[in-house]
């Protein structure tokens, strides 16, 4: 479990600059951070501690060798799902006037034709 101690605070340039050390028990993480408030800096140090236990839990599940990326196979896309979609955006684009009835009509066609498939 990583924990977070202030190890400096220095006025530096008309900001503050906080020295913070974050410790696991067996690793030490110094950073220095610039910091306008104590929300921003509990932000950025919950951020921090998360961050660096998210990297402990990838760490353990990486294994050295050889690597092959996960290809993810993208679905096909439904045609009628799609025609279906489209019949919405034009329903909206009729309703402020952006299409012509015949041009919604169109669209509407286009679906029943893939609906009858």
């Amino acid at each position: 479990m990583w924990t977070a101690t202030i190890t400096e605070k220095v006025f530096e340039n008309g900001k503050l600059r906080i020295g913070i050390s974050y410790v696991d028990g067996q690793r030490i993480v110094n950073e220095s951070i610039f910091s306008t408030s104590m929300q921003n800096l509990d932000n950025v140090v919950t951020n921090r501690i998360a961050e660096l236990q998210a990297l402990d839990t990838f760490s353990s599940e990486l294994t050295v060798g050889t690597y092959t990326p996960i290809v993810k196979e993208e679905k096909p896309v439904d045609p009628k799902q799609e025609a279906l979609g489209a019949v919405y955006k034009a329903k909206e684009e009729l309703e402020l006037k952006l299409i012509t009835q015949a041009e919604y009509d169109s669209v509407v066609s286009t679906y029943k034709a893939l609906a009858k498939k």
